[in-house]
């Protein structure tokens, strides 16, 4: 018995050294801190083009400039070369529909590129030519389409617009409002998509309605927070949410004490949630995390960014509107029709910017060892004779047709050969077996 108890009392005295440790190391972890360590941690997940990968960089972007709103320096090659990075992706996808009517970039998240222009000092009226505001609004009068099927992504739009001073017009606001007005949140996701419905509400002109959605949408969200703030993603949405409806609420330290129960406070839930998402290197689970808890620790939100507009982009040099010249890569498709139109596709298939198409093909053949081509040189570069391992034969008069492929599926034979053919973002090259 003695013995048991001398082993109990050891685990005892063993678990309170851990807990000790666990309080000091967290006492030691403030919000200053976080938001310095959680910027380093979120530029070291840049890859090797100084991105965070496809249609993520604008979040990205403009989460940096709202935790420090002078890391964006067109003399800093560091923050100008994930800047054009973002710029590229936009690009790229207008390149293949100058509509950007595609599933990915529908309304949304051409929301968020355009926040990230305004947060960089760049013209969403004038992208290289491009209207992105009037663009954004068509996608809004297409809602829904595509995944833009719901709030949260519209909330983006709207609150796009607010950033770049553009007024809204009133079928727009009517939408919003009313979803605040009876509350028609998703039953999985209703704390996040209320919050951003609640946060796009502060943008529209103050009136009855707007001010009666608001105070129906901020009911709905804090109701019951203890519980159903499950994680970090919704405490900071929620937070930011209240936040631009009444800062002295939620974000002041002199808090009247008829609202403590009304309202959670942020230190409370700074603890609960916020503090707690952060790991040991000052990181976060995956870089979403990062774009919903950077700007809440250093008491921004997204309203915040057209702030930024307003105090810092009249003392930097504009972006410049010629094509970015950051080493990057263009992605294509190919596909191979043999003489029996069997067809073979190898997708994603990346090379450096202005490569030729010779030069995928030789990636391709490294890269895939179901595929491989040989040709001859002649004076007008190489000419293709031989693709996973069928030889055009010259008896029976036939030759590899190169030929571009549209959204359609329509067909137009190239005017140039391998050597010289430089392909476009997004193209969809075909060699197909045709007889002469």
């Amino acid at each position: 018995m003695n013995r048991a108890m001398k082993s109990f009392q050891t685990v005892l005295v063993f678990l309170q050294i851990i807990l000790f440790t666990f309080s000091t190391c967290t006492q030691k972890v403030t919000r200053q801190s976080a938001v310095k360590q959680g910027q380093k941690w979120l530029l070291n997940q840049r890859n090797k083009d100084w991105g965070w990968g496809l249609r993520a960089n604008a979040e990205a972007i403009f989460t940096l400039q709202l935790v420090n709103e002078s890391w964006y320096n067109p003399k800093d090659s560091d923050s100008v070369a994930s800047v054009k990075q973002m710029n590229i992706d936009l690009l790229a996808a207008l390149s293949r529909k100058k509509n950007l009517d595609l599933p990915r970039w529908y309304g949304g998240k051409l929301g968020q590129y355009i926040n990230g222009l305004i947060a960089t000092c760049q013209k969403p009226r004038d992208f290289y030519g491009h209207d992105l505001v009037n663009l954004l609004k068509k996608h809004m009068k297409q809602y829904p389409r595509f995944y833009f099927n719901h709030m949260f992504a519209y909330s983006w739009a709207i609150i796009a617009l607010c950033n770049a001073n553009e007024a809204i017009p009133s079928h727009f606001q009517r939408k919003l409002i009313n979803t605040g007005l009876h509350q028609k949140f998703s039953s999985q996701f209703g704390k996040d998509e209320a919050s951003m419905v609640m946060i796009a509400l502060n943008c529209l002109k103050k009136g009855h309605k707007q001010h009666k959605a608001i105070s129906r949408t901020k009911a709905y969200i804090i109701k019951d927070w203890q519980t159903t703030w499950k994680n970090e993603f919704t405490a900071s949405l929620a937070l930011q949410a209240l936040y631009v409806t009444n800062a002295s609420d939620v974000f002041s330290s002199s808090v009247s004490p008829s609202l403590h129960n009304e309202v959670p406070r942020y230190d409370q839930v700074l603890r609960t949630f916020l503090l707690r998402a952060l790991k040991p290197n000052g990181g976060f689970s995956n870089i979403l995390a990062a774009f919903h808890v950077l700007p809440v620790l250093a008491k921004k939100s997204y309203l915040d960014i057209r702030k930024i507009k307003k105090k810092m982009c009249h003392k930097l040099a504009p972006v410049s509107d010629k094509w970015p010249n950051v080493t990057t890569r263009t992605t294509i498709t190919l596909t191979i029709q043999d003489k029996t139109n069997q067809k073979n596709s190898y997708t994603e298939l990346q090379a450096p910017i202005n490569s030729t198409l010779l030069k995928f093909l030789k990636i391709t053949q490294k890269l895939n060892t179901n595929f491989s081509f040989d040709g001859e040189t002649s004076s007008f570069g190489i000419f293709v004779t031989t693709i996973n391992g069928y030889k055009a034969s010259t008896a029976d008069r036939e030759f590899w047709q190169i030929v571009k492929v549209d959204s359609d599926g329509n067909v137009t034979p190239l005017q140039k050969g391998v050597s010289s053919y430089i392909p476009r973002e997004g193209e969809h090259i075909m060699f197909r077996l045709q007889t002469y």
